[in-house]
């Protein structure tokens, strides 16, 4: 056996204590730093300070004790040390008063020690190290505070760490500022998990209502689950609670994740502010995918008491997204097609909505047709689609319902030649309904004709490159084999009408050498619709529209803007700028103008509703709604500490309804170590009046 280093700032006893320890270390490297230290039975000792460090221990203290010889025909080789002690093992550091370390079984004892993981300070009396690199603690306590005077700590009689940072205690309390707030018989968490925040607590205020407070807890964490529990009580009001897990796989292949909110209280949203309800929102997530990702499941459900649920319980972490939405996907991907099933379900009564129940689809793959360079692609629905009203109106909105099965099969065949790309396509749609608006099946075809030239033309400057695209895009539909008015129209999907619209344009796109993005740094991108063959506008080209951009680094400038030459007016203007000035200071508005023949369409570019219905009667729909909007966002680095958010919603010039404005300052901090404070006051709008909000938040954060 050899031992590899030894170093001892040492006179008199070095070659003694050389000898002491040379048939005992093996192959294990001990460096040994000790001031003035005496030798007595076998025992090394200091009064003035010293460091013994090896690659998987380093002991740094005022005192030591240091052992190592034969007794019994049993060896002893350990050390006690006390006083400015700190101790580093298993990649952790430990400090306390008093450390008692066997070098051959690798435990020892850390007494009134503390140490951390992550983001938690861990503490008790006495701190057993294991030579798994677990740890127990006794009589111990959990903060993310470095003081000993804690805001908040768990506290349990004894503590478990493993190696992997899960945490497991019996006989568990909460404390906050010292005062008992929670207690539990078992406490398990993973020390690990950073996604949510461990702890917070609320208060909020509503105006003409009593406070609200406001706690949250991680009452579970183990590996890959978390249980959280929240209480929010307004006195003299009411209490309500909610439990939110996450479920994530080790693979990272599955995911579950739930809220369920229950309570009876007032809301300031509510019709009735006044007056306590019970209300409750259920809402989770599913998401699974095979290994090679070629298989996947995604289902989400949201059950809620009421319209205004969302905005009364959205927290930073209760939102799962898309709010309101009960429905299931599934896609299979190979290579030679893409097949899938989805579902939508109506569970709120109070939504309005196309059920899928459900539908299918299969894709093959897009083939060439041998080597004529012709692209042939396909796709098939099959579905059973529900339309139902919200249950208010149902008397003047009558539900629907069909089976639906849809074929639609396309062939294009692009052509390139010095800059030029020419593409035709011919397409045919057909759908079968089992019921229509006549009371009978009914069987809807048309056929679709496309023609797209474009050319792309470059030219580079000393500092800037320029690209120049002309194009023209022809889109054109028959006449269905059935009247417009046979299907019901459960979408933009079903409706099929004649048209023949041509869109011509320029599009120019400058990417600047001195400002290099992905992106261009600015767009300018002008076309017009023209329309033949109908008898909705009496201009050939009553439509006129325009895209600009200016992007760069700190700053970008976007406006998109829709003329409508035939009544000459304005049909939408959007005009907004994000501006980050520097590390302090940033800043968005965006302004959004809607005219009365602007309108409320899903798809701006499909064109068959204004073919098909009278100007005259979109006018008298809600389809049509002029408006005004200037949404802006501020964010200020106050100081190192402190940041500032301000948002602004302001809305005017809707059509015989008052202006109205709503606004949120946010302040943000961190304060005592790893707690978050965020102050929010809130201006928004009631279904009675105008409301005032004064919220504040104190949460455990990661830093």
């Amino acid at each position: 056996m050899v031992m590899r280093g030894i170093l001892i700032s040492m006179r008199a006893y070095f070659l003694l204590f050389l000898l002491l320890l040379l048939p005992l270390f093996g192959d294990q490297e001990f460096t040994v730093h000790l001031k003035d230290p005496e030798y007595q039975g076998g025992v090394v000792s200091t009064n003035q300070g010293g460091v013994i460090s090896s690659p998987e221990l380093r002991i740094q203290a005022r005192h030591i004790f240091y052992t190592n010889k034969m007794e019994k025909g049993k060896r002893i080789h350990q050390v006690v040390a006390e006083g400015d002690l700190m101790l580093e093992s298993g990649g952790r550091v430990y400090v306390g008063q008093r450390l008692e370390y066997d070098f051959i079984t690798k435990t020892g004892v850390v007494h009134e020690g503390v140490t951390a993981v992550d983001m938690w300070f861990l503490g008790g009396e006495k701190i057993r190290l294991n030579s798994d690199k677990s740890f127990y603690l006794y009589n111990a306590f959990v903060t993310t505070s470095e003081s000993k005077k804690s805001d908040w700590k768990i506290q349990s009689r004894e503590l478990k760490i493993t190696k992997d940072r899960l945490l497991a205690a019996d006989n568990v309390t909460f404390r906050f500022f010292d005062t008992p707030i929670l207690w539990l018989p078992a406490f398990k968490s993973n020390l690990k998990s950073t996604g949510d925040s461990p702890v917070r607590y609320s208060i909020g205020w509503e105006k003409k209502l009593s406070p609200k407070l406001g706690m949250r807890y991680r009452i579970y964490s183990w590996e890959q689950f978390d249980l959280f529990f929240k209480l929010n009580v307004r006195p003299t009001k009411g209490v309500g609670g909610a439990l939110e897990s996450d479920y994530h796989s080790l693979d990272k292949r599955k995911e579950f994740r739930t809220r369920s909110y229950l309570d009876h209280d007032v809301f300031f949203r509510d019709t009735n502010s006044k007056k306590a309800r019970t209300h409750y929102r259920l809402q989770g997530i599913y998401k699974a995918k095979t290994e090679d990702e070629n298989t996947q499941f995604y289902a989400t459900y949201d059950w809620l008491s009421d319209r205004n649920m969302q905005t009364d319980f959205g927290s930073e972490n209760f939102e799962l997204g898309p709010a309101k939405q009960t429905r299931l996907e599934f896609r299979n991907y190979q290579d030679w097609m893409i097949v899938g099933v989805d579902g939508k379900f109506r569970v709120n009564g109070f939504q309005g909505m196309k059920q899928k129940l459900p539908e299918s689809f299969w894709t093959p793959r897009s083939f060439e047709i041998g080597n004529s360079g012709i692209i042939s692609e396909n796709r098939f629905k099959v579905a059973y689609l529900d339309y139902v009203s919200a249950r208010d109106i149902e008397s003047a909105v009558p539900d629907f319902n069909a089976a639906r099965l849809s074929t639609y099969n396309q062939l294009y065949r692009p052509f390139s030649f010095r800059g030029f790309t020419l593409t035709p396509l011919i397409g045919a749609k057909g759908v079968f309904y089992s019921d229509s608006q006549k009371d009978r099946t009914a069987a809807l075809g048309v056929l679709t004709y496309q023609l797209l030239l474009d050319l792309t033309l470059k030219k580079h400057y000393q500092t800037v490159r320029h690209v120049l695209k002309p194009y023209v895009y022809y889109n054109g539909m028959t006449h269905p084999t059935i009247s417009p008015t046979t299907p019901y129209i459960f979408s933009t999907q079903d409706g099929f009408n004649r048209f023949n619209i041509i869109q011509s344009g320029v599009r120019n796109l400058f990417f600047s050498k001195k400002h290099p993005l992905f992106d261009p740094n600015i767009v300018v991108d002008l076309h017009a619709y023209a329309f033949f063959g109908d008898s909705t506008f009496k201009k050939t080209i009553p439509k006129l529209r325009g895209i600009f951009i200016w992007n760069f680094p700190s700053w970008k400038l976007t406006g998109r803007v829709g003329w409508n030459i035939e009544e000459q007016t304005l049909n939408y203007a959007n005009v907004g700028l994000a501006w980050t000035i520097n590390e302090n200071f940033a800043f968005k508005t965006e302004f959004r103008h809607r005219g009365r023949f602007d309108w409320r369409d899903n798809d701006p570019d499909n064109f068959i509703m204004e073919v098909t219905r009278p100007i005259s009667e979109l006018l008298d729909s809600p389809l049509s709604d002029g408006r005004n909007t200037l949404l802006s966002r501020l964010q200020i680095k106050l100081a190192p500490q402190w940041t500032a958010r301000l948002e602004s919603h302001i809305g005017w010039g809707r059509g015989g309804e008052p202006n109205y404005n709503e606004a949120k300052v946010d302040l943000i901090t961190t304060i005592s170590t790893s707690w978050r404070l965020r102050l929010t006051v809130a201006h928004t709008l009631t279904p009675e009046r105008n409301d005032d909000q004064v919220y504040g938040a104190i949460s455990v954060v990661k830093q």
